[in-house]
């Protein structure tokens, strides 16, 4: 018996060790040259290439379309850096980051950070993972990151990540196929506009959004939490509520207690563009490339309009 335990152990500690000399191989030599995918490259783009940018644009996929930095000329003269990522870009995810790049010394001076009340409030799936995974790359560089996972995941997943190699689970094709481009990417502000014009033939409201909502503590904390870190950091915040075609993703009272939840915490500069009924300028659907994204065009006029409106919330101070 004390022969079978000890041959274990040997296998476990050969497997532990293989796994961390892969992991380290493939991090210092692989993933550390990566700057562009949304499996940690854009992450290590801005903080390698744009440690001194003045303001972080964050968000999901509706930040990342939606509002180009270059147009935000009267936020530091448009010097800025959007870091929305498609998926998985919610409230967690980004007080991670936000975390992550104040550890690495990328420290700007205002975050503009795009919010939804729906659906993403008001989805009562409480499962963590599809939104800090992409942040699994630098558990090791992240000590805000590493106790969140202790606190919130499950054991399950706390096992998974004994293997450092499980860090880069589902990333390494999209990694891989980056680090290949890593000699070609070009000087960006993280902003990608979309092309195509939104079909509306069978386009329908979505009912979901006509019955009564409860709301997710834990995201909500996770937006308390960047309020506070931007204060602690002295950077200043801003939120955006942007639209969406026909209201497709208009919830009210989402964003009554979104604002109230924001203003209880110090956060006043709430730009709300999240009910298009007052819009025109956005109500054609040549604008959009879907119902909850617009397509270039739109973001131009939409980063135009909340670059006048940032200007005017200026003059007021």
């Amino acid at each position: 018996m004390k022969k079978i335990i000890s041959k274990i152990a040997i296998i476990l500690l050969i497997l532990l060790i293989t796994d961390r000399v892969i992991a380290w191989f493939f991090s210092k030599t692989v993933f550390s040259h990566t700057l562009s995918g949304e499996s940690g490259g854009s992450v290590n783009y801005l903080i390698q290439q744009k440690k001194n940018t003045a303001f972080l644009i964050m968000g999901s996929s509706r930040a990342k379309h939606h509002i180009n930095p270059s147009l935000l000329t009267n936020v530091y003269g448009g010097n800025g850096f959007n870091a929305g990522i498609n998926g998985t870009g919610g409230l967690i995810y980004n007080s991670l980051l936000l975390q992550l790049l104040i550890s690495k010394n990328v420290v700007p001076k205002m975050v503009i950070l795009q919010v939804d009340a729906y659906p993403y409030f008001t989805l009562e799936e409480e499962n963590i993972i599809p939104e800090i995974s992409a942040l699994y790359p630098f558990i090791g560089d992240s000590k805000a990151l590493n106790d969140y996972i202790h606190a919130h995941a499950g054991f399950a997943e706390r096992i998974k990540l004994l293997l450092h190699t499980y860090r880069f689970n589902g990333k390494l094709l999209n990694i891989l196929y980056n680090y290949t481009k890593r000699n070609t990417i070009k000087n960006n502000q993280g902003f990608e506009g979309l092309t195509g014009i939104l079909d509306t033939v069978g386009l329908q409201p979505i009912a979901d959004l006509n019955r009564k909502h409860t709301y997710s503590r834990i995201k909500m904390d996770a937006l308390v939490s960047i309020a506070k870190t931007c204060k602690e950091n002295n950077i200043r915040l801003a939120v955006v509520y942007p639209p969406a075609y026909r209201n497709m993703l208009y919830l009210q009272p989402g964003y009554e207690m979104i604002s109230s939840l924001l203003q209880k915490n110090g956060v006043t500069e709430i730009y709300d563009f999240a009910n298009i009924d007052p819009l025109p300028e956005l109500q054609s659907e040549i604008l959009w490339k879907d119902a909850t994204h617009m397509n270039n065009d739109g973001a131009t006029i939409f980063s135009a309009m909340l670059n006048n409106d940032i200007r005017a919330a200026n003059a007021v101070k």
